[in-house]
């Protein structure tokens, strides 16, 4: 791949110009000539002075939104692009029916493309040994969305602790840099 074609993804890319009150960007990065990652953090956490009993790791996760954009322009994503972004609502549709939680997965359009979320939650982590359940605990998940953007071939999703309206906003207030 020329490096005028690397350069060129970037710019397919669009970034939220929405971030929820509280939020600040605290890192991004860029691999692969295909992969954009942003993650914002409350600003109540500090990152460097977390408690030592405290899950320090646990703690930022449920303060931060993710924000990603993949490209799948590239010619090693061509197989990804045909499972993903060629098949747009379908591959939704797919996801949910055979999702052991489906009842709990939306389907719907930002700005014409199609999406795919849910809510925040609980569910049990369960560890097996010689197919016995040797401990069964809930754990949280975030809300998530998945965004397709069929013709830039743009791959969005954006994740964290927040209502899930929070998260459509971030998607829906995507600008080109």
């Amino acid at each position: 791949m020329s490096a005028s074609k690397d350069r060129g993804t970037l710019t397919s890319r669009r970034v939220p110009t929405y971030i929820p009150e509280g939020f600040r960007l605290v890192e991004c990065d860029y691999g692969n000539s295909t992969d954009l990652n942003l993650y914002s953090l409350h600003e109540s956490v500090d990152p460097y002075n977390i408690p030592k009993d405290v899950d320090a790791a646990g703690l930022i996760a449920r303060h931060t939104i993710y924000f990603g954009a993949i490209w799948h322009g590239a010619e090693h994503m061509k197989e990804a692009k045909e499972k993903v972004i060629d098949r747009g609502v379908e591959g939704f549709k797919e996801y949910k029916a055979n999702s052991a939680r489906g009842d709990l997965i939306q389907i719907f359009e930002i700005d014409g493309n199609p999406a795919m979320g849910w809510e925040a939650g609980n569910k049990n982590s369960i560890v097996m040994l010689d197919d016995k359940v040797v401990s069964s605990e809930p754990i949280s998940y975030p809300a998530e969305i998945a965004m397709i953007d069929q013709k830039e071939l743009v791959y969005y999703s954006v994740r964290g602790y927040l209502p899930l309206d929070e998260l459509r906003r971030i998607l829906e207030s995507l600008e080109r840099p």
